[in-house]
């Protein structure tokens, strides 16, 4: 028993010792994976068009010339055509179907390398709503034949439905009126009367010198197409007797898109509309007849042009403007002045002359 034992236990390390002495056989048709792969979409919504797919991958193995890198995309994409094809390199793109190609034409050495395929549209959904549909696209390294595969990976995209995001702004829109103190400047003159937000008192008129009264207007808007002030008057400033005091200039009333200098009145006799005028002028540069840069002057000129022009009856004038959100406080933008004058002759008849002016401010949304 002995012996026995001693002769299988030396078979046993004989044996064992042959069988570590042979090498052992390699995988056959093993395949090295692609590294850092991924597919970036413009678009992951269902159905969406001219959509640009990103292929980025890292090859771990040289490409030679006329070797291949195909990118088979999943049924339900289309839109897959040869000019949406950008290889690296100098590789030839070809399409054939869901397989898109690009034949080596030069090395392409190891490294990171991108495949870019525009113009492609996005299948439909079969997931419920806000459950994605996930897609796998083939990356591989081949032969010139395909006959070998050098590397693969497959890269996933998702896809689901747009999220829609809502929100609302209130729209804005204040305007206000102020009364300026004699002694402040308008256009090229000084305002010698008192305003206040509701009346220009003139007072007592003098014969042959002009009585000059200003109002401050500002308006604070979120109206992304600016806004505009109008004003008008009910009619020319009249007494009881039914005398009136006509428009600057001696009633030919200056149009407001083209004002003129201030200048006296005639005063010839029997010629009521000489014996004195009216008129208005706006410190807003901007004010044409579409509101413009206030850098390039509009109808009324530069602060200090010396401009003004006569109210045509009650058809409104545009004396403040800007094409954009108005904060209130910005010249010629969120706020200006709008100045009124008065000058007469002794022809004038005596009374107590009245009218009123009202101001409209508008938005554009």
């Amino acid at each position: 028993m002995k012996n026995s034992f001693k002769k299988v236990f030396g078979w046993a390390m004989i044996l064992s010792l042959v069988l570590l002495g042979f090498p052992t056989m390699p995988r056959v048709g093993a395949t090295d994976s692609l590294s850092e792969v991924r597919n970036v979409i413009s678009s992951s919504t269902p159905e969406a068009e001219n959509v640009t797919h990103t292929f980025d991958f890292t090859t771990g193995a040289a490409l030679s010339t006329d070797d291949r890198i195909d990118i088979t995309f999943p049924s339900g994409f289309t839109g897959i055509l040869i000019g949406g094809v950008t290889c690296p390199g100098d590789s030839i793109a070809s399409v054939d179907g869901q397989l898109v190609r690009c034949t080596v034409d030069s090395a392409i050495a190891t490294g990171t390398h991108q495949v870019v395929v525009e113009g492609v549209t996005n299948p439909s959904k079969s997931n419920p709503v806000g459950v994605a549909d996930t897609y796998q696209f083939l990356i591989e390294t081949t032969n010139s034949d395909g006959s070998t595969v050098f590397e693969r990976a497959n890269a996933m995209v998702a896809i689901i439905e747009a999220v829609t995001v809502t929100a609302t702004v209130d729209a804005t829109l204040s305007f206000s009126i102020s009364g300026l103190n004699e002694g402040q400047s308008i256009k090229d003159t000084t305002t010698n009367v008192t305003s206040t937000t509701t009346t220009i008192p003139f007072g007592t008129l003098p014969i042959g010198s002009s009585v000059v009264a200003a109002q401050s207007l500002s308006v604070l808007t979120n109206a992304s197409d600016g806004y505009s002030v109008v004003v008008f008057q009910d009619g020319n400033l009249t007494s009881a007797a039914g005398d009136e005091i006509s428009c600057f200039e001696e009633g030919t009333c200056v149009s407001y898109t083209a004002p003129d200098p201030w200048s006296q009145p005639n005063g010839d006799i029997d010629e009521p509309d000489t014996y004195g005028h009216f008129g208005f002028t706006s410190e807003d540069q901007g004010v044409a007849v579409t509101c413009q840069d206030p850098d390039t002057p509009g109808y009324y000129g530069l602060k200090t042009t010396n401009l003004w022009a006569g109210f045509s009856g009650t058809d409104q004038a545009t004396v403040m403007c800007h094409t954009g959100p108005a904060d209130g406080s910005t010249e010629h933008k969120g706020t200006t002045r709008v100045g009124y004058r008065i000058e007469i002759t002794a022809m004038q008849a005596a009374g107590d002359y009245t009218n009123t002016l009202t101001y409209i401010a508008t938005p554009v949304y």
